[in-house]
């Protein structure tokens, strides 16, 4: 079973609440129309009454003249206390008695109006006081005025009728034009999912409803961060597959040397020959295994499964040095900080500082330490982490956190290139930048500015 259009839903939605509104308002009018009628009725009645008690005595009903008769569609009746009823010599038809009209005679109550069946018609009754001890009784029929409201009905419906058929199209036509954008949404949608095209942007039209054109804003930015995402994990690919070639292609050589001396004892390698390929087979798997890691670690969504929290950076710094002086217990390290609050993955974080610390600690001199620093700024957390290093030329310092991009003077140090693209991606997902800069007196300073928590 299809699931109904968001057009079909709106525009019965849109006819129902019409069709209660008119319906209602129909009912209304006619409910109004007929007290207006009965009461109408109700005054000619009560008028003929009059004028009969003033013309005549009622006891002497059954001798009322022709001429005094009032109108062929009334009925007359008189009610004694004991309950006993005259009527007209030229009337067949008997008004009913009730225990009310017997009360009036009886004078404990001084009139009543209701709606009585005689024969097959309709009247409306009054029954009220006599003179002289007795209740008087006159009918109109109804017939006419029931008719009245029967085609005033008739004539309600069918305007309800056209009404509603006029709301459902105007509702339809409406509905259809003002769902264009949810409809150019759809297609697109549908063209990226057939295509894989995520360059394919939901146009706004000026005449676009406020809602719809953010809608619309909102699925092409989705699109363009999309795009921009699958760019940048095809340029990873493509880089990770050049940087993995070159210890590949290592390990193959060496693999191939041992394989070919196992083949040919007659060639029996050197003990130091066979320890140095070993080792050399040892370091290149080393490095395999870092860079793979590291490519992975680019490739995943720095702390995807954690949450942004309010956290103190300097405890973070703290636990990012501890690693770092267990991973090299020989490079002192100079911390110098103050409490700071932010807001962000303190997991992403401490990864992201402890890779700027073991890259500083990879280019320090022997005895030389590291310091590290944690201000407040006005409105960012300020870190700095200065090294005495070799240092980054003036035209590297703006690549330096591309992915694999190496130094000249880092290529001879073991290292994937990934470390500082890591930090720079992190940073950037805390809103923050980072950056590096020359060192008085040699060395390198990495910078990393995170917005505090507050701002």
């Amino acid at each position: 079973m299809s699931r109904p259009t968001l057009r079909r839903r709106l525009t019965m939605l849109t006819a129902g609440m019409v069709a209660i509104a008119v319906v209602g308002l129909s009912l209304g009018v006619w409910l109004l129309l007929r007290i207006q009628l009965y009461d109408e009725v109700e005054s000619s009645v009560r008028e003929k009454v009059a004028r009969m008690t003033h013309r005549m005595d009622p006891m002497k009903l059954a001798t009322i003249p022709v001429w005094i008769r009032p109108d062929i569609d009334t009925l007359f009746g008189v009610v004694s206390r004991q309950g006993v009823t005259q009527r007209p010599g030229f009337q067949r038809e008997r008004l009913p008695v009730g225990p009310v009209d017997i009360a009036i005679a009886k004078r404990q109550q001084r009139d009543s109006v209701r709606k009585v069946t005689v024969g097959d018609t309709d009247y409306l009754m009054l029954t009220v006081r006599g003179e002289t001890g007795q209740a008087i009784q006159i009918a109109r029929d109804l017939t006419e005025t029931d008719q009245t409201l029967q085609r005033f009905a008739v004539v309600l419906v069918a305007a309800d009728a056209v009404v509603v058929v006029l709301t459902v199209s105007l509702g339809y036509a409406l509905t259809r034009r003002g769902l264009r954008s949810v409809e150019s949404v759809r297609r697109a949608a549908e063209h990226v999912a057939q295509t894989q095209d995520l360059t394919a942007a939901v146009p706004v039209a000026r005449r676009d409803p406020a809602e719809m054109a953010s809608v619309a804003r909102s699925v092409n930015a989705m699109l363009t961060a999309l795009a921009t995402s699958q760019d940048a994990q095809r340029q990873l690919v493509d880089d990770a597959g050049h940087e993995l070639a070159t210890p590949l292609t290592s390990l193959r050589t060496n693999i191939e040397l041992l394989l070919r001396a196992e083949k040919h004892p007659e060639r029996v390698l050197a003990a130091e020959d066979r320890r140095k390929l070993l080792e050399d087979l040892r370091a290149q798997i080393g490095e395999l295994t870092t860079l793979t890691e590291e490519v992975v670690e680019l490739a995943r969504d720095q702390g995807a499964h954690e949450e942004h929290t309010e956290l103190d950076l300097a405890s973070v710094l703290d636990a990012a040095v501890s690693r770092a002086r267990a991973r090299t217990p020989d490079v002192p390290f100079e911390v110098s900080s103050e409490p700071v609050t932010v807001h962000g993955k303190r997991a992403a974080l401490e990864r992201a500082l402890l890779n700027l610390l073991d890259n500083a600690a990879k280019f320090s001199p022997d005895g030389e330490r590291v310091e590290v620093w944690l201000r407040p700024g006005e409105n960012t957390a300020a870190i700095g982490v200065a090294d005495r290093g070799p240092g980054v030329s003036e035209e590297e310092l703006d690549r330096v956190f591309e992915r694999f991009h190496r130094s000249a003077d880092a290529r001879a140090l073991p290292g994937s290139g990934l470390g500082l693209s890591i930090v720079a991606q992190i940073v950037a997902a805390h809103d923050g930048s980072t950056w590096l800069t020359h060192r008085e007196g040699g060395g390198t300073v990495a910078h990393i500015e995170l917005p505090l928590a507050d701002r």
